[in-house]
């Protein structure tokens, strides 16, 4: 099973210096410096204990104690995964159930491809198929019927059959891919005329499903030794775009173990023209990928210290992630072929890559480790909504020597989008604050500002607001709440209100309007929590919250370029170069714009950490009812091991070549939790005179996703 744990970098005081040191990083603290080198070692076979190899005079500053650093650690003898966990799958689980189509002895590896609505074809290799063929094949065609675990399987005859050989010295299918009609092929283990070389690859195609094959007078050597196709679907109808993946292990043997993965591409109407291939080359400085026409500038697209063999990566349409699978070798373990598996999934090919499950004792039976092989997901058995796959794999011992299939139910995190919320139920948002999730609700139809006061414990320079016939284009309402403020004359107003008795996780809708005069705001609309709660809110500005006592988290358009982004205060903040611990933002990017003159749906969701020891609080944000995302990864929920990013002091940049986000541990303390909602207009830098008018309407709290109104009379 796997954990994580917080390696805190500062103390000079090393760990004990024993065990056996796995792998190394390198970091730097956010003040620059030198480099501090961590490890995490072994101590004992039930514990593991991290030690700072060695810490080289890293600048401490004061605010600046924690690196937070996840590593994937197990119990001693288990090994360590080389991703952080999925940010979109929350857990995976196996059924118990073998499902099996054929005798044993019928096979192995079992490449596939989704041809036609109920036909797939595989491939197998040194067996005698579905049909007992004599004698066995080294290299064998069948096709595939139906959905596990009604399915079954029929041998067909191909010029390909392969009876002789066996193991290494037997070309054997890695890779089959249906593109239009026609049908490729990838053989490992293939031998050149006049060469004693087993560890090549080689392509072939048919136009006939299978039946003739032609061969390219061309083969790859040294490297993509175990080709394998990315499936996209049947007939590659859901391809991205207009070319072919192939991705190997980075070596010249399926029969070995290499710790990287490559990856290749070329025009789909151009697959048998070796000059059209391109090769990954790494990432630009934007984290776009790039590419080279020289097999030698490759560079990886997946790392495992531990090894990867035989993987294969098919991507999931409904879930928009790509899932990788491979084989991988125990620390210790030497053998060719082991019980383990790691499943690992990613937005693109490149990555950033996250780890889903790994274990080194996948396949049991009777207790004992079953080694299995060529572990990958067909994709015509994957779910509409994409929650559950089959695994399709072979190996070696229990009776697993043959097609073989476990069904996956995945756990997805939820990160609502417009559409799937309370909102949705309730036209034009008529009667929605009767719903028994919604914990508050205010739309300013009262008729008066006292009615509106009566609902708020706490109302500052209630002579700026109004009532407006502004409302957005979808509400049923026929008024909002104008805020008009004038430079030189006051800093804004506020509505506050608390959200008793205190909940463990929220959601906060509102509409706002900024007039295109707007000057610049300082701060905006908070949420959060203070211990004991207050009728008005509280200060703090610049102080580190102890973690008993408040949390804020505000919503901004933040400075001159008015982009959105969190002002969060919490007990695990950074300095600020100045020494103080100002709100922190996380999203940093100026595409995400508020823009003027228009209704903005704005929501806000908080998620408390629990236990109150642990970083996994979360907080995500949707505007108009979508989430950001940037370079592959979204970037405006942010939670534990997600998304990647660079602190840059009290400043969190989304990278996807960063390291995963650490979580919030919000509170130290259960006796703290989110219970107030403060509306904020202020504005402290407007020339005297100019006038600023905000409008608010449309707000609901409420324990589950609300989304933006559903404009249906329906």
């Amino acid at each position: 099973m796997l954990s994580f744990v917080r390696l805190v970098v500062g103390s000079k005081r090393p760990f004990e210096k024993t065990g056996r040191i796995t792998n190394p990083l390198t970091y730097r603290s956010e003040g620059g410096g030198k480099p501090v080198n961590v490890r995490y070692e072994s101590l004992t076979p039930t514990k593991l204990v991290p030690r700072a190899a060695e810490l080289r005079d890293a600048p401490l500053k004061r605010g600046f104690s924690l690196m937070l650093i996840w590593l994937c650690t197990v119990v001693m003898g288990a090994s360590i995964a080389p991703y952080p966990p999925s940010s979109v799958i929350v857990k995976l689980t196996w059924d118990a159930e073998v499902i099996k189509c054929g005798p044993q002895g019928s096979g192995d590896n079992w490449p596939i491809t989704w041809v036609d609505d109920e036909l797939q074809i595989t491939a197998f290799g040194d067996g005698d198929g579905f049909d007992k063929q004599n004698p066995d094949l080294s290299l064998g065609f069948a096709k595939i019927f139906g959905d596990p675990p009604h399915f079954r399987g029929e041998d067909f005859a191909s010029d390909a059959d392969t009876p002789e050989g066996g193991g290494p010295k037997g070309i054997k299918a890695s890779g089959l891919l249906s593109v239009d009609g026609t049908l490729y092929m990838f053989v490992r283990n293939y031998k050149p005329p006049g060469s004693d070389d087993f560890t090549n690859s080689r392509l072939a195609w048919s136009s006939d499903l299978g039946a003739h094959w032609h061969w390219a007078d061309w083969h790859f050597s040294g490297t993509f030794g175990c080709p394998e196709f990315i499936q996209f679907g049947k007939n590659y109808d859901g391809a991205r775009d207009n070319y072919v993946y192939v991705v190997s292990q980075a070596n010249d043997s399926a029969y070995g173990y290499s710790p990287d993965i490559v990856l290749a591409m070329v025009p789909k109407d151009e697959v048998a023209d070796r000059g059209r291939y391109e090769f990954f080359a790494g990432l630009d400085g934007h984290g776009k990928p790039t590419w080279s026409p020289h097999i030698e500038l490759r560079r990886p697209i997946f790392t495992d210290p531990n090894g990867v063999q035989r993987i294969a990566i098919t991507y999931n349409a409904p879930l928009g992630r790509y899932f990788l699978t491979t084989s991988h070798r125990p620390q210790g373990s030497q053998a060719t072929h082991t019980a383990a598996l790691g499943v690992f999934d990613a937005p693109e090919l490149w990555g950033p890559w996250t780890t889903v499950y790994y274990d080194d004792h996948w396949s049991i039976s009777d207790g004992k480790d079953c080694r299995t092989y060529h572990h990958k997901f067909p994709t015509k058995w994957m779910s509409n909504d994409g929650k559950t796959m089959y695994l399709l794999y072979s190996g070696l011992d229990g009776g697993l020597y043959a097609f073989c299939v476990k069904k996956a139910t995945l756990e997805i995190r939820q990160t609502a989008q417009a559409g799937s919320g309370l909102a949705g139920k309730y036209a034009r948002d008529k009667g929605i604050e009767n719903d028994p999730d919604v914990i508050f609700a205010e739309n300013f139809e009262e008729g008066s500002l006292d009615a509106v006061k009566s609902r708020w414990e706490n109302v500052t320079n209630i002579e700026i607001m109004s009532l407006s016939e502004d409302v957005p284009k979808a509400s049923a309402g026929k008024r909002s709440l104008l805020m008009s403020h004038i430079g030189g004359k006051d800093t804004g107003g506020h509505l506050y209100r608390r959200l008793l008795p205190g909940y463990e996780q929220l959601y906060f809708r509102f509409y706002v309007k900024f007039d295109p005069n707007c000057f610049p705001i300082h701060h905006f609309v908070h949420v959060g929590g203070y211990n004991p709660s207050t009728p008005w809110p509280q200060g703090g500005a610049g102080i580190r919250p102890a973690g008993n006592e408040r949390f804020t988290t505000g919503v901004e358009p933040y400075g001159e370029k008015w982009r959105w982004d969190f002002y969060s205060y919490w007990m695990g903040m950074r300095s600020s170069p100045d020494g103080a611990s100002w709100g922190h933002d996380f999203i940093n990017d100026e595409n995400l714009r508020a823009e003027k003159g228009k209704w903005i749906c704005v929501e806000l969701m908080m998620k408390m950490n629990d236990p109150a020891t642990e970083c996994n609080g979360e907080q995500t944000l949707w505007i108009d009812g979508k989430l950001w995302s940037k370079n592959g990864q979204v970037i405006s929920h942010l939670g534990k091991g997600f998304p990647r990013g660079k602190w840059i002091w009290d400043s969190f940049n989304p990278d996807p070549n960063g390291l995963p986000f650490e979580g919030f541990q919000w509170r130290n303390t259960e006796k703290l939790n989110l219970n107030f909602l403060w509306l904020l207009l202020y504005i402290t830098k407007a020339p005297p005179g100019q006038v600023s008018k905000v409008w608010f309407d449309d707000i609901v709290v409420a324990k589950k996703y609300i989304g933006p109104i559903n404009p249906s009379d329906n």
